[in-house]
């Protein structure tokens, strides 16, 4: 009888069933929560236990998975730090490990081990309308996969590793969005979160249908009946994927659209620049809700991305635009197309105008 293989900690010894799905998600909460569900939806799918490694590292030093959700029988975390950790993976990564070896889907920029196990090839518009573009680059974000994947059916442990929507290729978007939808919906946000997704939408009214046309419009008839929008400015760090920031009078330009469908529309702002959200509060005054960060004894740390409270106010933040009525975003950020999957509502990209930096 072949032995398991092991891990150093013995309680995450790997069984000889069916093999582990582990997860190595990576950059920004919204990139890795798209990770983390999509490791999730294949583990369901080949009947395989579910891991994964939360690395704090990037946007996240100082926060870990249970800062942010609570503990769940179906989240295991893999513990592999250190120089004993670091030989694990090692291991993992072997051929000499034969057939418990741990085959890496995805991968980060500049990984060459993650790459070189290869995706049997990035496989395009043939079955996702929202597919990558070539080996070797970014692709888009968008509310569907970005990327199918092709599994060998020999191997037995798979990593799915990097920060994008992957499906099994044999998967249509529309099942891996409802499944993905379910996987945010079965998550339990921890009572810290919780608290402040509370004051973020003590004042949201119900949500309605609001048609869209899958553009940058909104599609179909308006109506009296008030409605909670949501905006989020993005602002910072992805301007480097295309041409500059965009300006926040292109968001506007959607926020007066909803205004001449819904009168009484009010808007929920989720920004990641002070800038950002005071040049629209001037511009739309008590339609803009008051959002916790803008409390004069709020403690600071609400709004540092690289803090455990401020990644905390982001998972508030994001929980918050998935109970609006739609959600005027950013294209390709993920932060936009999280909670519009999550909530079920649609999304209007702003910045569909410039142009996109393809190898980035």
């Amino acid at each position: 009888m072949r032995s398991e293989f092991r891990i150093p900690n013995s309680e995450f010894r790997i069984p000889n069933s069916k093999g582990l799905m582990i997860a190595s998600p990576s950059y920004g909460l919204a990139n890795r929560l798209r990770l983390m569900g999509s490791a999730k939806i294949i583990a369901d799918v080949l009947a395989k236990e579910f891991r994964f490694i939360w690395e704090q590292n990037g946007d996240m030093p100082d926060t870990r998975w249970h800062d942010l959700f609570e503990p769940s029988p179906e989240f295991v975390e893999l513990e592999l730090r250190g120089l004993r950790g670091w030989l694990t993976k090692v291991l993992w990564r072997s051929p000499f490990a034969g057939p418990d070896r741990l085959h890496a889907l995805g991968g980060l920029p500049g990984d060459r081990w993650a790459a070189h196990e290869k995706l049997l090839g990035f496989i395009t518009d043939e079955n996702t309308p929202y597919a990558c573009v070539y080996p070797g680059q970014t692709k888009p974000c968008s509310t569907h996969a970005e990327c199918s994947v092709a599994l060998d059916p020999l191997w037995k442990h798979v990593g799915l590793r990097g920060q994008f929507n992957y499906k099994l290729v044999d998967m249509s978007d529309e099942e891996y969005v409802r499944r993905m939808r379910a996987f945010y919906r079965e998550l339990r946000p921890v009572a810290a979160v919780t608290g402040i997704v509370d004051r973020l939408t003590r004042d949201f009214a119900p949500q309605v249908p609001i048609e869209n046309d899958g553009d940058v419009a909104i599609a179909g008839p308006g109506g009296s009946a008030p409605v909670t929008v949501g905006v989020h400015f993005r602002q910072t760090d992805n301007t480097h994927f295309y041409e500059g920031a965009i300006p926040p009078a292109a968001y506007h330009a959607h926020m007066d659209c909803v205004i001449e469908r819904f009168p009484n529309a009010r808007f929920f702002v989720a920004a990641d620049t002070v800038q950002a959200r005071d040049v629209t509060r001037r511009r739309y005054g008590e339609r803009i809700l008051t959002h916790v960060t803008e409390s004069p004894d709020v403690d600071p740390r609400l709004g540092d991305r690289y803090a455990r409270l401020g990644q905390q106010a982001a998972l508030a933040d994001l929980i918050a635009l998935s109970r609006t009525s739609i959600i005027i975003g950013t294209r390709f950020s993920s932060f936009s197309y999280v909670p519009a999957v999550w909530g079920g509502v649609p999304v209007i990209e702003t910045g569909r105008h410039l142009r996109v930096i393809p190898w980035t």
